[in-house]
């Protein structure tokens, strides 16, 4: 997105919607135009998030106890969700 699509340089939070602008009234994705200002949103959440390996059947009993992935996952306040692959493998947990 360049800075035609978008005269507004600095999103301001409308008073009634805060995912707008009070300028422009766009969403708050689109001030945002490049790397540094992604960086410097906020966290609003973080956590483990656990996936079960693709084809997995639940109602198997031997399928219970396949490794899951385990991913870290940081929310941004404006959407953007980063993940990373679990580096410590051998310390997946598995569901009980």
């Amino acid at each position: 997105m360049s800075s035609k699509d978008n005269p507004c340089r600095k999103f301001q939070a409308n008073i009634f919607n805060k995912s707008k602008c009070q300028n422009c009234f766009k969403p708050r994705e689109s001030h945002l135009l490049n790397d540094e200002d992604l960086n410097k949103a906020k966290p609003i959440y973080g956590g483990w998030l656990l996936l079960a390996p693709e084809g997995t059947n639940f109602d198997n009993p031997l399928h219970r106890s396949r490794k899951w992935q385990r991913r870290f996952f940081i929310l941004y306040e404006h959407g953007l969700l980063r993940y990373a692959l679990d580096e410590m493998v051998s310390e997946s947990p598995t569901p009980e």
